[in-house]
């Protein structure tokens, strides 16, 4: 399956999230894991970021190249943050 590019030349993958009884998380359209620790976790997604955060949290699967995370722990919240897009400083620098 192609992947079709944005604007800001990351792969768009669709994203789909399932938390089973706050103890279970599975995700799908990640590009990136960029931390983890057993009280937060923080993902890229074509569009934005997802942090994951709680207590004892782990890693049980993750796969970049399929876009999975599984993670298993107490998840006490999901939220979603902007990325900014590369240049975007200079950008607004130069207006």
């Amino acid at each position: 399956m192609p992947d079709l590019k944005e604007k800001n030349d990351r792969p768009k993958r669709p994203h789909l999230l399932t938390l089973d009884n706050n103890r279970k998380l599975h995700m799908t359209g990640v590009l990136s894991m960029d931390n983890y620790d057993e009280k937060q976790i923080i993902a890229t997604l074509s569009e934005n970021k997802i942090i994951v955060d709680g207590l004892g949290l782990t890693v049980d699967k993750l796969s970049v190249e399929e876009g999975i995370i599984d993670i298993s722990g107490s998840v006490s919240a999901v939220r979603y943050a902007k990325t900014a897009e590369k240049g975007s400083l200079f950008k607004r620098l130069v207006k």
